[in-house]
């Protein structure tokens, strides 16, 4: 996580349900209208480099984050309607776990990085 020049941490955000054929600019693209960007990164499968429909879109500023998130949230993209959301990390290095909030306000967990099983956890449980 990356830290603006006003001590603010950067808006992660989500992006779903992206056509495999989406790019990096295609989203970078997107998202110019709405403010500056650090970072934009579509997952890819590990064993075939296929995309995997989703990516992340890092925002130092708020406030366009969140028009952004409003803007384009159901925004059709390469014949498909977006799902974004603003995305919470936890601080623990070792076990990153992602939480997107839904508009439902369910809840759901991603689990990064689990800690390895010969190293002990070097946060207090």
């Amino acid at each position: 996580m990356c830290i603006a020049a006003l001590g603010e941490p950067d808006v992660n955000i989500f992006v779903g349900n992206l056509a495999f054929t989406t790019t990096e600019q295609t989203l970078r693209d997107l998202f110019a209208s709405y403010g500056a960007m650090d970072t934009v990164r579509i997952m890819t499968d590990r064993e075939t480099g296929r995309p995997r429909g989703f990516g992340f879109v890092e925002m130092p500023e708020g406030t366009a984050a969140r028009a952004a998130i409003a803007g384009l949230q159901g925004h059709a993209l390469d014949g498909r309607a977006l799902t974004v959301y603003e995305v919470q990390w936890d601080a623990m290095p070792e076990r990153r776990t992602c939480v997107i909030i839904h508009l439902s306000g369910a809840a759901s967990a991603d689990r990064r990085r689990a800690p390895s099983a010969h190293r002990a956890p070097q946060w207090p449980l």
